[in-house]
């Protein structure tokens, strides 16, 4: 691209990237969290397996899950 070739801008509005945004989201993977067996049938307790992540995540949600 030369200096001398005009810049074309383009438009969007927030219109338009709030509902890219939202198609997005809309996307859910349902395999992401599982409920593994032996979980309470009222859901009091229950052990998850999370995929796809590292420790990391498992070291917040406990960090969470333990403040008081």
């Amino acid at each position: 691209m030369s200096l001398e070739e005009p810049v074309q801008d383009v438009d969007v509005s927030m219109k338009d990237v709030i509902e890219e945004e939202e198609e997005e989201q809309e996307v859910l993977d349902t395999e992401k969290i599982k409920i593994l067996p032996g979980a309470t049938e009222d859901g009091t307790a229950a052990s998850f397996q999370i995929t796809e992540e590292d420790h990391t995540l498992g070291n917040a949600l406990r960090y969470i899950i333990m403040k008081k």
